[in-house]
């Protein structure tokens, strides 16, 4: 009874987990199989796993052959094992899975695929080596696998799973480039980096040959018992998984910095025996103790640049967790673009809270939170209820270079006020920077140390030691203690400055170069780098000062760290456009051994980490990119070729990005998925040429007719369409790439804006010339029904849709109509029902399928009947649609005012990137309450614009122009919502955001002022709505002209001012004049010109001039009457305003004629008027 009573819990376990192991199987050999066309001949491959190595050891090279033949000798003692062991598991797979892929088949691709042949070959004998070692009795397993015994099954369902996993990670590992893979190797050794993986499949076929054993004995109890304690293990192990996963999304949604990094390369830097003085001094002693008070847990240590201080917060890290305390660490750099906000900090500082939790409770909580896109101050919230909650007492916070941040340092303060404050738990702080940093801190402040030279001198004397022992030259020379006492006495307590004076001083030929050296040293940074370029001025060639002088302007402009080879031909191609010989070609300008000829002429001034090239230090960037004023001195003067410029290097690195994507007939990056690869492998500058072209140009500050002339020129050549596809490539999936390509567009309008006027036009017209170019070469070269062709023709019927285009660079439509093989609804319904809805798109259809998803919605200008079967199509397909064509479907729905529709399918838009952190998410927030505006709920409307205003002000900032957007249709929310002053806040807020991004001649700022206005007005504050509109009326004028609709209104509504001051005459005589040009512009019979000369009639009401106010009252009923259908009994009023004043007129007509007296007061009238006025 026991038995039987307790045999289902074990059963049902069982089938859980077998179904787990069958989808495992199924989603790995999904996800490798789409990588790459390759792998279905290798599952269709009869060959064995040994005849397909034999077969690639032939085509070797003889050194490599030598190698490949031993593994193949090792090989055939696994023939036989390998055999059945395919047979068994096969089965398995086939039956259960319904998986029809030989188990070896994973394998060979990873020998197709692999640019280490060898290395790849002998990991997967290795591989096999570890499974045969735990699967010695296979007859059994012959004879075990028709058996009902689910154990075995998930376990070799299981073996199937772990050898596709490991394949995929070999494929993407062999694939890398050979110098990637050695340092890959040198970070992470190939056993550390599948050591998981290859444990799994240890712990796997232990269960199977625990199974066999088991079938051997009968089933034996004992061993079922183990055996089900390995499958228990292995779910246990699904769940320390799904740990792993909830830290990897919150890690992908916090985009931590990787301090262990910065912090383990600080540390190599200190020397033993260094940094211990700050361990006795009384003020870090208080913040140190067991229970200082509140005002010493925070702790300011301050010193110029190059004394330490990041070595110092990096040993004091390392001294606390070396003392088992609890440590958040964090350092600013002005070197590192990712580095130089608070949001930044604060998303580390969390990640490192969570980065060692096990609460699975915890982590999703955070992970939930992060998934509505906090902003700083939410950010700032969770850190401190992660500090509460994880109750860790005391916890020391480190942070390093906070000069270096773009925001001031007490705004870090005052969020973590609160928790140095708190008695239930000890929070201490201590902010490393220089001076400049803790400008702005109010009295008083916290203690402070500073790190002058007498504090640092022992550690400094320490140093110079040690570099001195360390040059042969120094310590070889009879003179050492003269040159430890003498860079000890001008050190100024600056280890950077010793190490660049020991770095010159080694390269003395004699003791007497080296007292020379000595009587000649610089004081300070800034005139030790003064010094080094100038002793390149005199002692080096003119090439090599030319070279010098390439180096630091392309590294001090650059946008990120540049790659050694990138470097290369970026200095080549920039040599070349200097050259004015013949036709050279830029491989004469390559050097031949990149990092020894760059780290020759400027190895004091760099650095070359992990195939990377920065600057040596960020004060280096400072003095090369001082102002010109500040270069006056005769020592600057005489190295004045080595400044840099910001504007004029932007611009020079902007043509030469041309100059490069110029040189070559590049292949494609959407021409397969490996052409993007071979491309940076041939021409490493190209990927960062295309990518930040734009980005160099809209950094100078003014264009320059001969960057005008290139541009122009660049868009007429044929690389402009290379660099077309290389934006498709790069911004074209659903991490915000096409929102980045409209910012990119946005900017470069805006700085072509300060050129003439037409200049934007002829550029237009380049362009959109050259792509209907390409488009009738593809068409003609490969056919209408090529992907090729299509990609292009939807470029161009994108522009078609696009009228203020056309007109803009006065181009006909039929200039460019391209000829479509069905129509635009054939060619929607196609692309959808070939959307396969059980994969994810390979990135190149994903571009090609937002493009022709945007190009065939707007080309279809009705809404017909189709279309709502479509809807229902596309949102059956919507889990395979990118989110970007998702987006761009809701905005043809949106079109037609068809706005719960595109609701839908923004929200099925928004589902797929929910979970990142990127522009797109916030622009379709704000598309969602357009849709809900646009449907009059303008509650649900100022949700979703807070919403897309706080992620797109965290992700891009305040100043950004979708932040200031956002900010404006909140705005506009409020105002509709009645909520007068807070809408004038926000209004006034983008305002002047909107000034300061684009001036106040934009007619985007003139609006924003307008709208500011009319809030005063509604608060009945006219005297002051009326000064703001009158100055919309003049930039309106100025700007859009006279006659244009909103300049008209801002008149219209200066005069609804006066009106209300009471200034009649005033108001009348704007009222007339808005009269006057809407008649001209829109017509007698239009509504708003018939509201003017109402407003006239008012206006000579309230003024007493009953005769005039009568005509125009009963010219304006009967327009009204014409337009409105109204209708109308004698002088009795069925419906309108007019129809009342001209009764009350002839009221007081009558009364005149009685009386002799006018005295008619008509303030309920007139309140109507101001409400009907108001709409």
């Amino acid at each position: 009874m026991s038995s039987s009573s307790t045999s289902p819990a074990p059963n049902a376990q069982l089938i859980s987990l077998e179904k787990q192991a069958i989808a495992d199987a199924q989603n790995a050999f999904r996800k490798l199989r789409r990588e790459n066309a390759d792998f279905e001949q290798c599952i269709a491959q009869k060959s064995t796993l040994l005849e397909v190595l034999q077969s690639a050891t032939e085509r070797q090279k003889r050194f490599k052959k030598k190698r490949l033949n031993k593994i193949i000798e090792g090989f055939n003692r696994y023939t036989l094992w390998l055999q059945n062991m395919s047979s068994s598991i096969d089965v398995a797979v086939n039956v259960s899975a319904g998986i029809a892929c030989p188990v070896w088949a994973p394998v060979k691709f990873i020998l197709v695929v692999s640019n280490d042949y060898v290395r790849s070959a002998e990991e997967i004998f290795n591989m096999i080596k570890d499974i045969e070692m735990h699967l010695p009795r296979f007859e059994e397993y012959a004879r075990l696998k028709f058996e009902p015994d689910s154990i075995l099954r998930i376990a070799l369902l299981r073996i199937f799973t772990t050898i596709v996993e490991f394949s995929a990670k070999a494929c993407y590992y062999f694939k890398r480039r050979t110098i990637v893979r050695w340092f890959k190797l040198v970070a992470c050794p190939f056993k550390e980096e599948f050591g998981d993986i290859l444990n799994r499949l240890e712990r796997n076929a232990s269960v199977v040959d625990a199974t066999a054993v088991a079938c051997h004995i009968a089933q034996s109890s004992r061993f079922q018992t183990d055996a089900m304690v390995k499958i228990t293990r292995i779910a246990d192990d699904n769940t320390s998984r799904e740990l792993q996963d909830l830290r990897l999304q919150c890690e992908e949604r916090l985009k931590p910095l990787n301090t262990r990094s910065i912090h383990s390369d600080h540390t190599k830097l200190r020397m033993e025996g260094t940094c211990e003085w700050i361990w006795s001094n009384p003020s870090f002693e208080r913040w140190y103790t067991a229970s200082p008070s509140v005002s010493d847990r925070i702790l300011f240590v301050h010193g110029p640049h190059g004394c330490g201080k990041s070595v110092l917060a990096s040993s004091v890290a390392q001294s606390l967790l070396n003392r088992q305390q609890a440590v958040l660490y964090y350092s600013f750099s002005g070197m590192n673009s990712n580095q130089k906000n608070i949001g930044g900090m604060v998303s580390t500082l969390i990640w490192q809270l969570l980065q060692d939790s096990s609460d699975q409770g915890l982590l999703r909580d955070v992970r939930e939170k992060l998934l509505r896109g906090p902003d700083t101050l939410e950010l700032w919230t969770s850190f401190k209820k992660l500090v509460i909650d994880e109750k860790r007492s005391p916890l020391y916070c480190i942070i390093d270079g906070v000069d270096e941040c773009l925001e001031p340092t007490k705004d870090i303060l005052e969020h973590l006020k609160s928790l140095h404050d708190s008695d239930k738990f000890q929070f201490r702080t201590v902010i490393f920077g220089r001076p400049a940093g803790f400008i702005g801190i109010e009295s008083p402040v916290s203690p402070s140390i500073e790190m002058n030279p007498s504090v640092v001198e022992s550690d400094i004397e320490r140093f110079i030691k040690r570099r001195v022992q360390e040059s042969t030259t120094l310590n070889s020379s009879n003179s050492g203690d003269r040159v430890i006492n003498t860079l000890k006495e001008k050190s100024e307590g600056m280890f950077l400055w010793v190490k660049l004076m020991t770095d010159h001083l080694s390269q003395c030929g004699s003791t007497a170069e080296v007292r020379d050296g000595l009587q000649d040293l610089p004081r300070g940074l800034q005139d030790a780098y003064r010094q080094m370029l100038l002793r390149r001025i005199n002692t080096y060639s003119k090439p090599q000062v030319a070279r010098i002088r390439r180096i630091l302007s392309i590294v001090t402009s650059a946008f990120r760290a540049l790659e050694i080879e990138e470097l290369n031909h970026a200095c080549a191609i920039d040599a070349l456009s200097a050259t004015t010989d013949g036709a050279p070609k830029i491989e004469e300008h390559l050097f031949f051994d990149t990092t020894r000829m760059i780290t020759e002429v400027c190895g004091d001034f760099i650095n070359v980490s992990n195939g990377f090239v920065q600057l040596v230090h960020f004060s280096l960037k400072e003095f090369l990119t001082r102002p010109e004023a500040e270069w006056s001195s005769t020592e600057d003067k005489e190295i004045s070729c080595f400044r840099v410029d910001p504007d004029r290097c932007h611009l020079n690195l902007g043509m030469l990005c041309i100059d490069y994507m110029a040189l070559n007939d590049y292949e494609s990056p959407m021409q397969d998925e490996n052409s993007y690869a071979e491309n940076h492998r041939q021409y490493p500058f190209l990927g960062y040429a295309a990518r930040h072209l734009l980005q160099h140009f809209t950094s100078s500050a003014k264009p320059l007719p001969a960057a005008i002339s290139k541009i122009d020129d660049f868009l007429k050549s044929k690389p402009c369409t290379l660099w077309i596809e290389y934006l498709l490539f790069f911004f074209g999936d659903d991490y915000g790439g096409i929102i980045e390509i409209s910012d990119q567009m946005e900017k470069i309008s805006e700085w072509i804006d300060k050129t003439p006027e037409d200049t934007s036009t002829i550029l237009m017209q380049s362009l959109v010339c050259t792509i209907q170019e390409e488009y009738s070469i593809r068409s003609s070269t490969f056919g209408n029904h090529d992907p090729r062709t299509q990609r292009w023709r939807s470029l161009v019927d994108m522009i078609l849709s696009q009228d203020t285009i056309t007109q803009e660079i006065n181009i006909e439509k039929t200039q460019l109509q391209v000829s479509h093989p069905v129509a635009p609804l054939d060619e929607l319904v196609h692309v959808l029902k070939s959307i396969d809805t059980s994969t994810v798109l390979a990135r190149n259809w994903q571009i090609d399928t937002i493009i022709r998803l945007q190009s065939y919605l707007q080309r279809v200008n009705t809404l017909i009947d189709p279309l709502r079967i479509i809807f229902q199509l596309i949102m059956q397909k919507a889990s395979a649609i990118p989110a970007l064509g998702l987006v761009a479907i809701s905005q043809f729905y949106w079109r037609f005012d068809k706005f719960d529709e595109s609701n839908q399918v923004l929200d099925a838009a928004l589902k797929k990137i929910v979970d990142k952190e990127i522009p797109l998410k916030y622009r379709i927030y704000h598309l969602m309450g357009a849709n809900y505006h646009g449907m009059k709920d303008h509650s649900k409307a100022e949700r979703l614009y807070r919403q897309a205003f706080v992620g797109s002000s965290a992700l891009r900032g305040l100043d950004h122009q979708d932040t200031i957007w956002s900010m404006y249709w909140v705005a506009m929310c409020l105002y509709h919502q009645e909520k007068y002053a807070d809408a004038e806040s926000l209004f006034r807020r983008s305002l002047e955001l909107r000034k300061e991004l684009v001036g106040m001649d934009h007619s985007d700022t003139i609006n924003y002022l307008y709208w500011v206005a009319m809030c005063l007005y509604h608060q009945e504050k006219y005297a002051d709505a009326e000064s703001l509109l009158r100055r919309s009326l003049e930039l309106r004028q100025k700007v859009l002209g006279t006659d244009h609709s909103e300049t008209i209104w801002s008149m219209y509504w200066v005069a609804v001012c006066l009106y209300r001051q009471k200034k009649y005459a005033d108001a009348e005589s704007l009222f007339r004049r808005s009269l006057e040009l809407r008649q001209k512009v829109l017509g007698i019979d239009h509504s708003e010109t018939i509201w003017s000369m109402y407003s006239v009639a008012m206006c000579l009401y309230r003024q007493k001039k009953y005769a005039e106010a009568e005509s125009l009252f009963r010219r304006s009923l009967e327009l009204r009457q014409k337009v409105f259908d109204w209708k109308m009994n004698g002088l009795e009023c069925v419906d309108g305003l007019d129809e009342i004043c001209v009764c009350l007129v002839f009221q007081a007509a009558r009364r005149r004629m009685c009386d002799g007296l006018w005295g008619i007061e008509c303030m309920e009238m007139d309140g109507f008027w101001v409400d009907e006025v108001g709409i």
